[in-house]
């Protein structure tokens, strides 16, 4: 496969993978982007970092020391929450 299909498939995937659902997005974390200190965030979108999937909080611009578990008031950490019953 060519680079350059690749890099469309790429980008296609990691559109289709904000449709997910939290617990599909769970189960595969590399569909999303990883987390880059160079890049601009929407509110509500996820990415990839050390692993975990965090959700944005509100727009920005990120910043080497503004990593998704270290800036809480950027990112959340996506996780799902066990029924109790």
């Amino acid at each position: 496969m060519r680079a350059s299909k690749a890099m469309r498939l790429r980008a296609l995937i990691e559109a289709l993978a904000e449709y997910l659902e939290d617990r599909e997005a769970l189960e595969a974390p590399e569909l999303f982007r990883a987390w880059d200190s160079e890049d601009e965030y929407q509110t509500g979108i996820r990415v990839r970092y050390e692993g975990r999937l965090y959700r944005c909080l509100q727009d920005h611009r990120a910043q080497p020391g503004w990593t998704p578990d270290a800036a809480a008031s950027l990112w959340a950490r996506v996780a799902i929450k066990e029924e109790i019953g």
